[in-house]
């Protein structure tokens, strides 16, 4: 027990040393931070301070002027007035400065509602153009949708003109195939004909003759005064064969030099009509061409004179080929159109005059004698002047006959009774 009173006593001023040793520490090491503060540093805190006290110094004894000059102005009336318009004058520019105030806040006020009548005006043009602008795209939108359809319709246009062409292709080809078809046929059956009447006979070569621009007329066989009488009218002559069918060939050979080169196209086109609805009748003995191929045979001359129409120049040595058939198409249809004329024109006196020339035109080879009222039919409706000149070898005499109206398109014929051939006019 003594020994812990006596350790007690001593372990608490041991613990009081150990308290005051490091208080004397915690004091030194604020003394050397105070130690790091620069003196310019003090300098400025100790001015800071000496300035903080002048100023409230100062500050005091303004107030207390202040006061005093208030105290003074109040006794005095012409400071009082002073303020007193000075008071009213403030309040005045209160006033005035209220109301600029609230008219600024109409004016504000105003502007707002102009801003948003032309906010809602934009807003409203804003939303049509939006809406227009839709509209506007809705055909855009769909743009795919009808090209496709156009692209369709335009298919099906282009594959129809196609399926046209190719039908017109078919039609033009088959028309050619039955063409070609067609001008067999007619060329066998002309030939057929060639065949029993002038081919028979190996003497006639040629149809026709070329033109001779002679006045000698040698091979006419007459005297020297009928050729003098000649040369009043004709410079030449082209010579016809002998078949019987010497007339129409004349005919036919004159006049389709005339509509070959002086007829415009529309009255070549109407004569060719014309030729398309006559009949192409013929017999000789027994040989006839069948109602069938009449039309074809009509069609097949006037193919060949379409052809002819390009290159007139030709007809002399169609005409004269026993190798073609145009001359046996062109020498039915001119005995078809005597027939069919003469049987219109003279009607009231076929039966007093030569009831039997009607099948005698239509007989091939058969000889025209009595030609009076064919010419005057022919070249009424060719709408011709036809001269005849009669030779008379006997009397050596020469007589020019004429059958028709005046015409700028005429046609020669020298006519040794028996015999056709072709005058050629000065």
């Amino acid at each position: 027990m003594k020994d812990l009173i006596i350790i007690l006593p001593i372990g608490i001023i041991i613990g009081f040393i150990f308290i005051w040793i490091k208080q004397q520490r915690t004091n030194s090491e604020n003394v050397k931070v105070n130690q790091r503060i620069s003196s310019k540093t003090k300098y400025q805190i100790t001015s800071q301070s000496l300035s903080t006290s002048q100023s409230v110094y100062h500050k005091i004894e303004n107030n207390k002027l202040q006061n005093i000059k208030k105290i003074q102005d109040r006794q005095s009336p012409e400071k009082v007035d002073n303020i007193n318009s000075k008071q009213n004058h403030q309040a005045k520019s209160r006033l005035l400065s209220l109301d600029q105030r609230q008219n600024q806040g109409r004016i504000n006020q105003q502007d707002s509602q102009g801003s948003r009548i032309k906010f809602r005006d934009d807003m409203r043009d804003l939303q049509l153009q939006q809406l227009n602008t839709k509209i506007e795209y809705l055909p855009n939108r769909n743009e795919p949708q009808q090209n496709k359809i156009e692209e369709q319709q335009n298919l099906k246009l282009r594959q129809s003109q196609e399926r046209q062409i190719e039908d017109q292709k078919a039609v033009i080809q088959n028309q050619n195939q039955s063409a070609h078809t067609n001008s067999v046929i007619v060329q066998q059956k002309i030939f057929n004909l060639y065949n029993i009447s002038c081919r028979v006979r190996n003497y006639d070569t040629k149809f026709l003759g070329p033109a001779i621009i002679s006045q000698n007329y040698d091979d006419l066989f007459i005297d020297k005064n009928t050729k003098q009488q000649l040369n009043l009218f004709l410079k030449g002559y082209r010579q016809v064969r002998g078949d019987g069918n010497c007339y129409f060939t004349a005919i036919a050979f004159q006049y389709f030099e005339i509509l070959l080169n002086k007829f415009s196209d529309l009255e070549f086109k109407e004569f060719m009509s014309q030729i398309l609805l006559m009949s192409f009748q013929i017999q000789y003995h027994d040989y006839f061409i069948e109602d069938p191929l009449q039309n074809i045979c009509a069609q097949r001359l006037v193919q060949l004179l379409s052809k002819l129409r390009d290159k007139p120049q030709n007809l002399e040595s169609m005409m004269a080929d026993p190798n073609q058939e145009f001359y046996g198409l062109a020498i039915i249809f001119f005995r078809n159109l005597a027939q069919y004329l003469y049987i219109q024109y003279n009607s009231q006196i076929i039966d007093e005059y030569k009831p039997d020339l009607s099948n005698e035109l239509l007989t091939w080879e058969f000889q025209c004698n009595d030609s009076e009222m064919i010419n005057s039919s022919l070249a009424k409706y060719l709408n011709i002047i036809i001269n005849v000149y009669l030779i008379d070898q006997k009397k050596s005499e020469v007589t020019q006959l004429n059958y028709g109206k005046q015409s700028k398109n005429q046609i020669h014929l020298i006519y040794i009774p028996g015999h056709y051939d072709i005058g050629i006019p000065i």
